[in-house]
């Protein structure tokens, strides 16, 4: 082969071999996608169908129940009832957000929020705690890292 080819010859071989390459990580991609969304999809019709055959007990504590305020309009949304006719003490608390970014910020700060509200309020009067650094709680001690 002519000096003048071997460059142009080796140029086209690298730019095959790129391409190659490039196929062989989107053919992976594809295939370790695939396997995780038929994982998915397996759980999600396991959850599915315990659902289905799920009946709560009834239950005589306090608990916190959580919503997204961004639900559709119906009352077939709304199961603070539901939850209400089980729990005795049911504090129910509509988080900005839908369903998903009820779990992010600025909403879940707001959530967070109602969540240390609930554990103060549900704590007997006389053992309500307030932060605690190590300096403060009596039988914690700091420790240095070794």
């Amino acid at each position: 082969m002519p000096r003048g080819d071997r460059s142009a010859y080796l140029r086209g071989r690298l730019e095959t071999l790129k391409l190659v390459m490039q196929y062989r990580r989107w053919k992976q991609a594809y295939e370790n996608a695939r396997e995780s969304a038929v994982e998915e999809q397996l759980l999600e019709e396991i959850l599915f169908l315990a659902s289905l055959s799920y009946r709560p007990a009834a239950f005589s504590g306090r608990m916190l129940f959580l919503q997204p305020e961004l639900r559709p309009a119906d009352r077939f949304w709304d199961h603070a009832p539901d939850w209400n006719s089980l729990v005795q003490h049911l504090d129910s608390f509509e988080v900005p957000g839908d369903h998903t970014s009820m779990f992010h910020e600025p909403n879940v700060a707001i959530l967070a929020e109602r969540v240390r509200e609930a554990i103060r309020d549900m704590q007997p009067v006389g053992s309500r705690l307030g932060p605690v650094s190590s300096g403060e709680a009596p039988g914690l001690r700091q420790t240095s890292a070794s």
